[in-house]
């Protein structure tokens, strides 16, 4: 990490140990804080994978986040026109053949998407604000975390009421109707669960 005050050679306050090798490290003061699950990490610095030299066009963020999610890097869409700024073209997509790594492991254990009667939804994209739903202005690449394939983004729903109604009303298969007027009630959700 670079960048922040105080982080000099004689700084009371860092994040790598400057000394010791792999898990026998001396833990820097901020790691130091972590000394009870030390076993349990390792620092690593200078891991540099994609595209760390940002040779390929696509938005830089964006990019980031797909090869996080696929381990893959970012590809034009097929339909793409040409864009002001290719260095930071927003219309990229995961690689075909390639899906995020939540909805890869959807498609591999079956256990995620077991249950009598059945899941309802498949997965469940969720957002903090409409921006992130597929009807509002930007691109994919900005709204989106996961892909079910190239090409194929899965917005999020930034509605919390429908959200909530998805996820406790139909999830759990109860009939809209009653849903409202229990919600009209002003129930809780444990009350909701419950009966």
């Amino acid at each position: 990490m670079s960048g922040f005050s105080g982080e000099g050679e004689n700084a009371n306050w860092y994040w790598l140990p400057r000394s010791g090798t792999g898990s026998s490290y001396v833990p820097s003061p901020l790691l130091n804080l972590f000394s009870a699950v030390k076993n349990s990490i390792l620092p690593i610095d200078g891991l540099d994978l994609g595209d760390p030299d940002e040779r390929l066009n696509g938005d830089k963020t964006a990019q980031g986040m797909m090869f996080m999610g696929t381990g893959w890097i970012p590809v034009p869409l097929d339909d793409a026109r040409p864009e002001v700024d290719p260095a930071n073209a927003k219309q990229i997509t995961v690689p075909k053949g390639t899906k995020t790594i939540d909805q890869y492991l959807l498609d591999k254990v079956a256990a995620l998407t077991q249950g009598a009667p059945g899941p309802i939804f498949r997965s469940i994209q969720l957002g903090g604000t409409r921006y992130s739903m597929k009807d509002s202005s930007g691109f994919a690449c900005l709204k989106v975390l996961s892909y079910a394939g190239n090409g194929q983004p899965l917005f999020a729903e930034g509605r919390s009421q429908d959200a909530f109604n998805n996820i406790f009303g139909r999830g759990l298969g109860i009939d809209p109707v009653v849903l409202a007027r229990r919600q009209a009630q002003k129930n809780s959700i444990v009350n909701l669960v419950i009966k």
